[in-house]
Formats: structure tokens, C-alpha cells, sequence
């Protein structure tokens, strides 16, 4: 039988307050709350342990520190029955090297991917455009700033 307290000390060094931020006033209710919901749902539980192991491998800064996070993740999903965590953990190992990238550099997409949202959404709004010319002069219309488009 796993306890709250099982994973809560391996993920966080200490309680449950110390995982997330909590909120400046009434946190200790909050943390009481969490805690007894996570003790009678074991799955919700495993799931929450893993997503805060996710999350700490995300805060790492270095090689070094994303390294011993990935190797944390890699034995709680391990040690999981759930077939959730396993599918995630392949997820993440198939985009490893980018997110160690992004713990080195803090640098990710957003911009390209909402820029390339933007234009889908412009062409499905407009049932498909047939004049390339008129879709570049839409997107490049609607943009906040100058794009290469």
C-alpha cells in the first residue's frame, strides 16, 4: 500500500506546500485537503506523484540537475502500475533532447506554433483560400508585428 507521505517526501523533500506554491492566505486547509483526497484516490495519487516529478524535472536549470530529475521520473513512472505514466514517459523520452534544451535555455516555439495557429485559423475561417496572394496578404494583415510570411 502506497501512502500519501511515500511519495510526497521522495518528490518534494518535504510536504505536499513545498511542491507548489501555495496560497498566501489558508494554505494550511488547502494542503490538509489535498492530502486527504490524495490518501482515498491511490491512483489520483500516483498521478499527482508523477506530475510533480514532471514538474521539477521542468524547473531544472542544467544538465546535471535534468539528469537527476529525468532519473527520479524515470524510477516513480518504473515503480507505477498505471499504464498512464508509462505513456508519458515514452512521450518524454521521444522529445528528451528538446526539453533538455528547454531546461538549458529557457527558449521554446511559442511564437512559431502561434503564429502557424493563426493561419490555420485564418484559412479555416475562410473556407480555404484560393488566391495564395489574398491568404499571405490576410495573415501578414493580422499579424501584431512584422512576419516573414
Amino acid at each position: 500500500e502506497i501512502v500519501v507521505s511515500d511519495w510526497s517526501s521522495d518528490v518534494c523533500s518535504s510536504d505536499l506546500g513545498s511542491c507548489s506554491p501555495a496560497p498566501t492566505t489558508g494554505h494550511r486547509p488547502v494542503r490538509a485537503r489535498l492530502t486527504q483526497i490524495l490518501e482515498q484516490d491511490i491512483e489520483l495519487a500516483v498521478a499527482w506523484g508523477i506530475k510533480e516529478h514532471l514538474r521539477q524535472l521542468l524547473a531544472a536549470r542544467d544538465t546535471a540537475s535534468f539528469q537527476r530529475e529525468w532519473a527520479r521520473l524515470e524510477h516513480a513512472v518504473t515503480a507505477s502500475a498505471l499504464p498512464e505514466p508509462k505513456s508519458l514517459f515514452k512521450t518524454l523520452s521521444a522529445w528528451r533532447r528538446e526539453l533538455l534544451t528547454f531546461c538549458r535555455t529557457r527558449v521554446t516555439n511559442a511564437r512559431t506554433e502561434a503564429a502557424n495557429l493563426t493561419a490555420k485559423t485564418f484559412k479555416r475561417i475562410g473556407r480555404g483560400y484560393r488566391n495564395h496572394d489574398n491568404y499571405r496578404c490576410r495573415i501578414i494583415g493580422y499579424a501584431p508585428r512584422p512576419i516573414a510570411a
